[in-house]
């Protein structure tokens, strides 16, 4: 049986690779997999916790006299539940982050080139600090007509926290930022005076700024604000179906190809 220290280092889930398509697709799916194992043996460990502790319960109460030998037989079962819950399901991740890679690299496929590799790093961990830029998402890849295109995902936030009498009230704001960095193929470059549509929307996104140079030309988009609340009653969200997505992303790399294919044009 683990001791509580391999249980407390429970192993992190990692996407971080450069190979050809299919082995990064066969990664996909290997984590897909964890993912949904890990979710089905957290409500195991859930229910059994639970079902352990009024068993042990009853079985303390009447053999310990001593309130001090049940509270802290009960609060080591405790901890020892709580510390496997967060082992077995240390594979969980955000569904949401594995989506947009997989999604974008099948409909991607047949556009990339062979003889390139995929690159890929996803963080699948949440946004820890009070005000920043949580990126979580770099892709890149090689087109079949030259063009190497980069994509980043960032998730930008600000909390507030407000003190209640019997919880301490948490406020997130949120907006998802697509970037796509395009660079053309050799031979080739883009107009610099290239003028695109601010506020253009795709989908859900809206551009926000851009910048064009004859070797690299970069579209950056946003969602809407979001919010997620915590409260007395646990986490609330508004607005957040409208996060980026896979969707949402291949939407912004296609509308950012389309945009600046005017423009190469020139001899670099």
């Amino acid at each position: 049986m683990a001791n509580l220290a391999e249980l407390h280092d429970a192993p992190k889930v990692d996407l971080s690779i450069s190979a050809p398509l299919q082995e990064v697709l066969a990664r996909c799916e290997q984590i897909h997999s964890d993912d949904k194992q890990a979710e089905r043996r957290k409500k195991i460990v859930l229910v059994v916790g639970i079902t352990g502790a009024i068993v042990l319960f009853f079985i303390t109460m009447f053999a310990f006299e001593s309130p001090f030998v049940f509270m802290g037989v009960f609060f080591l079962g405790f901890i020892g539940v709580m510390l496997l819950y967060q082992r077995v399901g240390a594979a969980d991740i955000e569904d949401r982050k594995l989506e947009v890679v997989d999604s974008v690299l099948r409909a991607l496929g047949p556009e990339l080139r062979s003889n390139r590799p995929v690159k890929v790093d996803v963080d699948f961990s949440a946004y820890t600090h009070s005000d920043g830029n949580h990126e979580w998402l770099k892709l890149e890849l090689g087109l079949q007509d030259g063009t190497a295109v980069r994509v980043q995902g960032v998730t930008s936030f600000k909390r507030k926290t407000r003190a209640k009498r019997k919880y301490t009230k948490i406020k997130d704001k949120l907006i998802d930022r697509l970037i796509v960095t395009l660079s053309p193929p050799k031979g080739r470059a883009f107009d610099p005076q290239a003028k695109l549509r601010a506020n253009q929307r795709v989908g859900g996104l809206r551009v926000r700024r851009w910048s064009v140079k004859p070797r690299a030309a970069r579209v950056e988009f946003e969602t809407g604000r979001m919010m997620r609340v915590r409260g007395r009653g646990g986490w609330t969200g508004v607005g957040l179906e409208g996060q980026l997505d896979g969707q949402s992303t291949l939407l912004g790399i296609m509308a950012s190809y389309r945009m600046l294919a005017a423009s190469n044009r020139g001899a670099a």
